[in-house]
């Protein structure tokens, strides 16, 4: 795996990087670009790969290693909620559940304790336990034997619903309605000859992905873009939040939580001029 300082430098600016609507909703955290992002920070600091610490990639991930120890956690938090991950997911994920465990968190501060951790743990063994689901190793029950129809990125937007919120947000004064920007995208797939599905597919799919979506969507307009009131209409219309008039991205890292992202106003780590 390279990447080049310029991949680098785009990969955090669309996912670690602070901007001024991450924090409208939760579910900005499912982000279509962390997967790659994670994989980088992995196979950098991952010995057997010999990244030499010259590289600019891995001087920007070891100047940072404490704040890439919360990202990197949380972040394998999400992708083994999410059933799609690396078996360095997997790793960390069990190394801070029986880090808890040890500890006796659970039990003797319980307020204080990660139950995120403990439900996603009780579900996974619930899946390996029921007789009819064709769960047969834990390999699959945590989800690091790939089933059909199954991504390894879970949050990477098929394009069809990337042009599907593109109409939702920018097809005519307020945006197309879910059902007419679905019956453009039918029609734009039935000309291009690409594979087409019925509504409730497009549907479900937008409910799964309508975030991550709409997370490109405004990364693709960049930081100091000016949104125009018409299309904030139609965000608030259709996801329910209030975008910002103007986008602003900041060369500070966000808060990682456990499994989620947690925006604060105090700026976590100062970005590099060049590199964060």
């Amino acid at each position: 795996m390279k990447v080049t300082k310029k991949q680098w430098l785009k990969l955090l600016n669309k996912t670690v990087n602070e901007n001024n609507w991450v924090g409208l909703h939760k579910r900005f955290s499912e982000n279509s670009l962390l997967r790659n992002l994670i994989d980088t920070v992995d196979y950098v600091l991952d010995q057997k790969n010999k990244v030499g610490n010259d590289n600019e990639v891995a001087k920007s991930i070891y100047r940072n290693l404490g704040a890439w120890k919360s990202i990197r956690e949380s972040a394998a938090v999400i992708f083994v909620k999410e059933g799609a991950p690396t078996k360095y997911d997997v790793k960390l994920f069990l190394e801070m559940f029986i880090r808890e465990q040890k500890l006796g968190v659970f039990k003797d501060n319980p307020k204080e304790a990660s139950h995120y951790l403990l439900e996603i743990m009780a579900d996974i063994f619930k899946k390996y336990n029921e007789p009819d689901n064709h769960i047969n190793t834990l390999e699959q029950a945590f989800g690091l034997e790939l089933t059909v129809g199954k991504k390894n990125n879970p949050f990477e937007v098929p394009d069809y619903i990337t042009r599907i919120v593109n109409n939702l947000i920018e097809g005519g004064a307020l945006g197309l309605t879910e059902h007419k920007a679905i019956t453009t995208e039918k029609a734009f797939a039935e000309k291009n000859k690409l594979p087409m599905h019925d509504n409730k597919y497009y549907q479900r799919h937008l409910k799964k992905y309508k975030w991550a979506a709409l997370n490109d969507y405004l990364h693709s307009k960049g930081h100091g873009a000016l949104i125009e009131g018409a299309k904030i209409d139609a965000v608030f219309s259709y996801w329910g939040i209030q975008l910002p008039n103007n986008l602003k991205i900041h060369q500070t890292f966000m808060k990682y939580g456990i499994g989620k992202l947690s925006v604060s106003s105090v700026k976590v780590i100062k970005g590099d001029k060049k590199l964060n």
